[in-house]
Formats: structure tokens, C-alpha cells, sequence
């Protein structure tokens, strides 16, 4: 952990996660939560005693195990929505939502993700939140989720060819994405702008 007031950094305790070479993380203003799949390399599940899901809090230096999915890993991502960690791209599919709430220690599945944004081990699908919805990205379709309605919706597709290599950010109007093709003949890179009438 680097603090920046002091310049120093220090090592953290060891945690009880499987090793992951994908670890999927949040931070929720109090604790970081850390997700793994539990396989290793060659895709051969790690001992039981090896937590598949943890949290650590910097103010006490702790760890504390937390309930495993209820369902396979596959390719997540995850945002913090201000009560729940919104983990999309989960299941065997790669199409299952789910909630957690830290303070119940519980998973809840949420509706589906409705399009081939949900396939598995696909290339990457950045999420950002935006205070009301969940947004995320691939090639050049996008989906939100309202987590009260529980209901995903799609975005207009972007302006321009689909990139492997995208990454996005929310300016609190805007939905900014970039995408960038590596290899291309000229090199490729280019990006647009999205803002939703309801953030």
C-alpha cells in the first residue's frame, strides 16, 4: 500500500485468496474487495482452504473472507454502486449479474446481460458507474444497467469500427470510450462521446 502524504509504501498481509492471474477487485470507501476463480493456469481448481472471494481493510490491516459466487467465475467486471458490488459477466455464459452487499454478507442474481456483450473469456468489457447506472463497453455496443429497476438497456452504437482494445471513462455527463486497434496499418486509435439523457 502507497501512501502518498508520506511517500512510503508498505507491504500488506498475506491474504487467504487463491493466486489469480485475473483478479477482479472494488473498492467501497471502507474495504477493497477482491474476487479470483480459484483455477489455476491450467484451468485445475486450487485447494478448498483457498478463499475464492475476500476483503481487506486498510484501517484495521485485516482480511476477512466473504461469500464465494453462486456461480462460475468466468469473465467479470465490477463497479461499486454506493451499497453493492455489481459484478456483470459472470456464469459459465458470461451473461449473470450479480449483487453483494458487505454488510449481509449475500449474493443476489440480477436480470441477465441480453447480448453477445455476455460471452465468455471475450475480449475486455470496461464498466464505469455513473451514480445511477452501470455502463460497459465492447467493440462498439454498450449496455446499461439500473440496479433499481433491475434492467439492462443497450447504447447506441459508436461512430466508428469495432477495437479489441477499448477503455472508457465517466466525466459525471459523459459516457468517453476509446478504442484502439494494436497492429493496424496506419496504428488506429479513436474515441467518442455518449451522454444519456438520465445519467
Amino acid at each position: 500500500a502507497y501512501n502518498p502524504a508520506t511517500n512510503k509504501a508498505r507491504k500488506l498481509p498475506a491474504s487467504p485468496l487463491a493466486a489469480s492471474q485475473r483478479p477482479i477487485g472494488v473498492w467501497t470507501g471502507r474495504e477493497v474487495i477482491i474476487l479470483v476463480s480459484g483455477l489455476n493456469p491450467d484451468r485445475k481448481a486450487y485447494p478448498a482452504a483457498l478463499a475464492r472471494a475476500a476483503a481487506y481493510n486498510p484501517t484495521t490491516n485485516r482480511w476477512r473472507r466473504i461469500a464465494t459466487l453462486p456461480v462460475a467465475f468466468g469473465n467479470p467486471q465490477a463497479a461499486w454502486d454506493g451499497q453493492r458490488v455489481l459484478l456483470v459477466g459472470a456464469g459459465a455464459k458470461g451473461r449473470t449479474t450479480l449483487a453483494f452487499n458487505p454488510a449481509t454478507n449475500t449474493w443476489r442474481v440480477r436480470a441477465a446481460m441480453p447480448t453477445r456483450l455476455g460471452r465468455p473469456y471475450a475480449t475486455a468489457r470496461p464498466v464505469v458507474w455513473t451514480g445511477t447506472r452501470l455502463m460497459l463497453w465492447r467493440g462498439r455496443d454498450g449496455l446499461a444497467y439500473n440496479p433499481r429497476a433491475n434492467r439492462w438497456t443497450a447504447l447506441p452504437q459508436w461512430p466508428f469500427a469495432s477495437h479489441p482494445n477499448v477503455t472508457m471513462v465517466w466525466s459525471g455527463r459523459a459516457l468517453i470510450v476509446w478504442g484502439f486497434t494494436a497492429g493496424a496499418t496506419p496504428s488506429l486509435g479513436e474515441g467518442a462521446a455518449f451522454r444519456p439523457v438520465v445519467p
